[in-house]
């Protein structure tokens, strides 16, 4: 593993990091920056073209217990997961569920991604059913992408007593979506 790719992996640490055939470890890059509100983690960044890859081993080992949402601003994210298929282009949010495996590759990517706990959206969406590798689509999904957006635009300005109705009114946000998917949808 390039040092580069490593330092990001480790500090990563929930999937491994490879480079596609015939991309030189120099060539490794990612930007990145984080946000920490309640039990929202938010990151905005650009990335070189990876692939990615959480196994079954990792599940079982890290337990996390989280719900990503994933949005490309720019590029491409293809991916496995668990047997559904998924293709995430510019626009789009795909839910990631990280109590399972997954597999995924990026061209050049631009990305927002929104990691929130299981608990609050499974007891606001109880019907939402299996929401790994799906696509939240229609006008639900794109408030969400605008919201994301928002997000990573207003978030460097946040105060920490903003902190509470950022975290209440992204997981509404969400909640919204997986409710517009219906029920065994």
């Amino acid at each position: 593993v390039g040092e580069g790719r490593a330092r990001w992996q480790s500090m990563i640490g929930a999937y491994d990091v490879n480079l596609p055939e015939g991309q030189a470890e120099a060539d490794f890059a990612v930007v990145s920056e984080s946000w920490l509100a309640g039990e929202l983690l938010i990151s905005h960044g650009t990335l070189t073209p990876v692939e990615l890859h959480r196994s079954a081993e990792r599940v079982v080992a890290d337990g996390r217990d989280t719900f990503t949402f994933g949005l490309v601003t720019r590029g491409i994210l293809g991916g496995d997961f668990d047997g559904r298929a998924c293709e995430l282009r510019p626009g789009e949010v795909c839910v990631i569920d990280f109590s399972r495996p997954w597999t995924a590759r990026t061209a050049s990517t631009e990305f927002i991604l929104v990691s929130a706990p299981r608990a609050p959206l499974v007891a606001a969406v109880p019907h939402a059913g299996d929401l790994h590798g799906r696509l939240l689509e229609g006008a639900t999904g794109r408030l969400l992408t605008e919201h994301f957006t928002a997000l990573v635009r207003h978030l460097p300005q946040a105060r920490a007593e903003d902190i509470p109705v950022i975290q209440r009114a992204t997981l509404r946000m969400i909640a919204a979506s997986l409710e517009a998917l219906g029920p065994g949808d």
